[in-house]
């Protein structure tokens, strides 16, 4: 049996994000922490919206945690900077992964995309824990550059595939549950929201930052933004500390 994954949810709770029920079943084996949060206007201290907003901030945060048949933990940050207060919540609580939300179904068919960058056997522990054992299907989805030898565009011949699939199985998750596609490609982000359209949740490995995520904005949100759909971010190692300090008012 996989471990058990901590999951952060952020979500702008002032703004009318909520979490899909869907979602809420789909990710109830994990340890999850729902991150409530409202960013301020650059000329308002945290402290000021936090005394004039906490109440409603954290009745909604509470409606979110309602649907979940176990205690989860949460958190509510009032802060000038979103990216940076998900990084640094989810390093102080060392999460496994967090959702990028959108509207989605109960979830039966999960979007597995695989990447030479990121951790791959963080990746399929992750997925593990979330599917052994119940009736959801993994599609695998290897996209390989337009010009690769043929030979490696079969999901037989990817070591990729072979390696996630090995920790998926090893974690409690029947092959017959898993299916494998690899595509050449040039466009890896659009082809994999087309495919993703098909599925339910999307759970996606984090790679390190590039000049081209800087330029075009994070695959994952990118794949989340063009999909319409929900992805499971899981993160990589950090190497070292994260930044303390900054103006986000915690409660």
């Amino acid at each position: 049996m996989a471990d058990t994954p901590r999951i952060l949810i952020p979500l702008r709770v002032l703004e009318g994000e909520s979490l899909p029920t869907g979602l809420a079943t789909f990710l109830a084996p994990a340890s999850v922490v729902v991150l409530g949060y409202y960013v301020v206007p650059e000329q308002t201290p945290p402290g000021q919206a936090r005394m004039e907003f906490e109440e409603l901030a954290q009745s909604k945060i509470d409606e979110v945690t309602t649907l979940f048949e176990d205690e989860v933990e949460s958190r509510l940050v009032f802060t000038h900077g979103e990216e940076q207060t998900v990084d640094r919540v989810a390093d102080e609580l060392d999460c496994d992964a967090y959702l990028i939300s959108n509207p989605a179904p109960d979830v039966k068919r999960l979007l597995v995309p695989l990447h030479p960058d990121v951790d791959i056997d963080h990746v399929g522990r992750v997925v593990a824990s979330l599917v052994a054992g119940r009736d959801v299907t993994v599609t695998l989805f290897r996209a390989v550059s337009s010009a690769a030898d043929p030979a490696v565009e079969s999901p037989d011949e990817d070591p990729l595939v072979a390696d996630v699939t090995a920790t998926i199985i090893d974690g409690g998750v029947s092959p017959e549950q898993l299916s494998a596609a690899v595509v050449a490609t040039d466009d890896p982000v659009s082809d994999t929201a087309d495919v993703a359209a098909d599925h339910d949740v999307v759970v996606m490995g984090e790679r390190a930052p590039s000049l081209r995520s800087l330029v075009f904005g994070e695959e994952t949100e990118r794949v989340a933004d063009r999909s319409l759909g929900p992805v499971l971010v899981v993160r990589r190692r950090r190497t070292q500390e994260p930044e303390r300090g900054g103006t986000d008012v915690t409660t």
